[in-house]
């Protein structure tokens, strides 16, 4: 990012950054400016790149090294507290807490701890949370879902007595919930009290407030750094390696194939989703650490456009994380341990976590390219890996799992409506399904409790009332995707 901003010839870099007293942060984003205005300066002089830095009263104040000199900026912008932008928390369901707790029980006491963001990132930092705090709740949860646990004898069941020490580029507010739980209490720096190292932050506006009205005691131990010193060893590698000791690097991704490649940032026909980030990164870290492992979590299925598919497959037009580079991999269905293996080893592992559905599909593509005898047999147990197996086996724990385990500012009726319209969205996706949906939902019959039920719904979307034909469908069709996902949890 540094070289592309200086081949493009940036002259002015503004940044939104907080004050104390006299005191400066570069808070939020640390991680490129730590690195790039000293090299801008050193590279074309002072007059040549100019830093202006925007006051914002609502922007947390970070200490250590997000802390900057007042010349540090040529000038400053006092335009007022206004809300920072942030992502509302996202719905964890019984499938990511799976997921979860599967990861959560590879992650070793006195070791390094990075957690992805998204649903599946807050399901594997509510399990690593549940784990400290109430083990033999975990414990019990954990060991009741079926399919392969991994290497677990790598990671542990019981409370962090020595702690963890957090390496992130994404400082989420998950992990600053670890930190509440004294989960990250390893200080992994010589003479420095800091258990967390991070690039940048972003989340919901709980989050913003949360590190607002920490003590400082609390938010001394939270090191804003630069991006090098978090996603990589080069530069002071001696030191890095020492304080990533027993690292688990836990990221998200979209699809993996049978083979262990992984892809997380983009589609295969060219569309990009997301921006790649750090992952990489953690992942070549986990190869070049000792005993460390990079943790890949992704959903066995997802649905588009009323179709299910696998996001495990044979094959895929377009890879982030390649196949030699295979570690851990998890579904709700279990826990694939790559490393080292052989590829047909792999192939079946990868298998035993897939959804029972798509298994079959699988071995075929297997066995043509050889990588499966051709004799071969899917195993009984495979033929269980389908959503309600997972259902059974974590709805006695389903206190302990909540939808949103770190809060929300969702009212309980957006809680119903956000899953809804996006089961609205992607039942609509094409303009055949989109004419059948409508249909059924025009031809649902009106049942009085369901309106009593949802009308609190209909009206946060003002169709308590509507006023021509297209409110009409509109709120059929809403009533329907409510109802439809009435009783679902996962």
């Amino acid at each position: 990012a540094m070289r592309r901003i200086i081949a493009e010839r940036v002259n002015v870099l503004g940044q939104m950054i907080s004050r104390r007293d006299d005191r400066y942060s570069l808070s939020c984003n640390s991680d490129l400016s730590l690195d790039l205005i000293p090299l801008m300066r050193d590279k074309v002089g002072r007059d040549g790149f100019i830093v202006v830095g925007e006051l914002n009263a609502l922007l947390p104040f970070m200490p250590n090294d997000a802390e900057v000199p007042a010349n540090e900026f040529d000038m400053l912008l006092d335009a007022g507290p206004y809300d920072l932008a942030g992502p509302p928390a996202p719905r964890v369901d019984l499938i990511s807490h799976a997921i979860g707790l599967r990861a959560a029980r590879l992650v070793r006491d006195n070791g390094t701890l990075q957690i992805g963001i998204g649903s599946l990132g807050d399901g594997a930092a509510q399990s690593v949370r549940l784990r400290h705090t109430a083990p033999a709740i975990f414990s019990s949860a954990a060991r009741a879902l079926p399919g392969p646990p991994g290497p677990v004898d790598e990671g542990g069941i019981d409370a962090f007595e020595a702690g963890l020490y957090g390496c992130t580029e994404m400082f989420t507010q998950g992990m600053f919930e670890l930190l509440r739980a004294r989960v990250f209490t390893r200080a992994a720096h010589e003479g420095r009290n800091i258990t967390i190292d991070g690039g940048f932050f972003l989340g919901p506006q709980a989050f913003y407030r949360g590190l607002r009205d920490a003590p400082d005691a609390l938010l001394d131990r939270i090191n804003m750094t630069s991006v090098d010193d978090v996603n990589a060893l080069y530069g002071n590698e001696a030191v890095r390696r020492r304080e990533r000791i027993h690292a688990r690097f836990i990221n998200i991704a979209m699809k993996a194939t049978c083979l262990g490649a992984v892809t997380s940032d983009a589609l295969d026909d060219g569309r990009v989703v997301s921006g790649v980030g750090g992952q990489y990164n953690f992942v070549a870290q986990a190869h070049e650490l000792e005993c460390a492992r990079s943790i890949i979590l992704l959903k066995a299925t997802r649905e588009s456009a009323r179709r299910l598919e696998s996001n495990i497959v044979w094959s895929y037009g377009h890879v982030t994380v390649p196949r030699h580079l295979r570690d851990i991999i998890i579904t709700e269905y279990g826990v694939a341990d790559l490393r080292g293996q052989t590829d047909e080893e792999c192939v079946k592992r990868m298998l035993a976590i897939t959804d029972a559905r798509f298994i079959d599909g699988l071995v075929d593509d297997a066995i043509k390219a050889k990588k499966l005898a051709r004799g071969f047999k899917v195993p009984a147990i495979w033929r269980a890996n389908t959503p309600d197996a997972i259902q059974r086996s974590l709805s006695p724990h389903a206190n302990h799992l909540p939808l949103f385990p770190f809060g929300t500012e969702m009212s309980e009726v957006e809680q119903d409506l956000a899953p809804a319209l996006d089961h609205l969205k992607k039942s609509t996706a094409k303009p055949l399904s989109a004419m059948s949906f409508a249909m059924r939902a025009i031809l649902m019959p009106p049942a009085h409790k369901t309106g009593l039920r949802f009308a609190p719904h209909l009206q946060r979307l003002g169709l308590d009332t509507p006023h021509d034909l297209k409110d009409f469908v509109l709120r059929k069709m809403v009533l329907k995707s409510l109802s439809d996902l009435a009783s679902v949890r996962l």
